[in-house]
């Protein structure tokens, strides 16, 4: 079995995958808009701490316009709906922040 996603998956390989569709599609929507993934913890409600994953998108042009997500870790949502929910997310941003 060779390198890369054929089984299962980790996290950070979903993220890393997830990652590198969404630099494929960012400059359809803004070609300053960039992404990354960052390591997270969560304080959840019983207390305890639980780390995982994010994307993060930044634009340098816009400080303020930028945001962390979470992913649904399959690959089906990756290719078919990752798109669709970063250009909904960045349109309600910028729309909230008055950015033309």
């Amino acid at each position: 079995m060779g390198e890369g996603f054929e089984a299962l998956p980790t996290p950070r390989q979903y993220y890393d995958l997830a990652r590198r569709k969404a630099e494929g599609f960012l400059t359809d929507i803004d070609p300053d808009l960039a992404v990354g993934v960052e390591e997270v913890e969560v304080k959840l409600d019983n207390g305890m701490k639980k780390r995982g994953f994010a994307l993060k998108f930044l634009h340098p042009a816009h400080p303020e316009l930028k945001w962390t997500m979470d992913i649904t870790m399959s690959r089906s949502y990756i290719n078919e709906e990752l798109e669709d929910v970063v250009r909904k997310i960045y349109t309600q941003r910028k729309q909230d922040l008055g950015i033309a």
